[in-house]
């Protein structure tokens, strides 16, 4: 668990200092790889489910405490839930193929984008859901990238 604590740290000191973010189209959100979401669902691959829930519980209460400490606990609630969903990927590996594994992964880290526009009351606007979108693609395709390179295929 220290093991985590370390890398959580790492984590949000990379994202404090991501040189690799640009606006798009005035949005309020940045194009950006967001590496802790990246770690999240690498994790996801390697945890198994309640360890899984364990770390986006801790996850988010550390998202929490950094960047909305007015509303303490809703991405603790949030990274929670999307760590029971990503868990059914681990689960259903031998029943899925890889189409559906990406497509699934995709689609949870978008309504984890699109819940925290709209539960944060942002005004949510065509350009604000294009950078969703992106973000989730620059994600899954540094996911695809990592899986194909580094672990020849044996990740996902």
């Amino acid at each position: 668990m220290l093991k985590f604590f370390f890398q959580l740290y790492f984590l949000f000191v990379i994202s404090w200092y991501n040189p690799f973010s640009f606006s798009f189209l005035e949005s309020s959100l940045l194009i950006s790889v967001d590496f802790l979401m990246l770690y999240f669902v690498m994790q996801s691959f390697y945890l198994n489910r309640s360890e899984l829930i364990l770390l986006g519980c801790l996850l988010g209460l550390f998202i929490d405490l950094d960047l909305e400490s007015s509303l303490i606990g809703v991405n603790c609630f949030f990274m929670s839930i999307a760590a029971y969903f990503l868990g059914l990927v681990k689960i259903n590996s031998s029943n899925w193929t890889n189409f559906i594994k990406y497509s699934f992964t995709f689609l949870i880290c978008l309504i984890l984008y699109i819940n925290k526009y709209l539960f944060y009351n942002y005004h949510f606007g065509f350009s604000d859901f294009a950078v969703a979108i992106i973000n989730c693609s620059i994600i899954l395709s540094t996911l695809i990238a990592v899986n194909n390179f580094y672990f020849k295929g044996k990740l996902v």
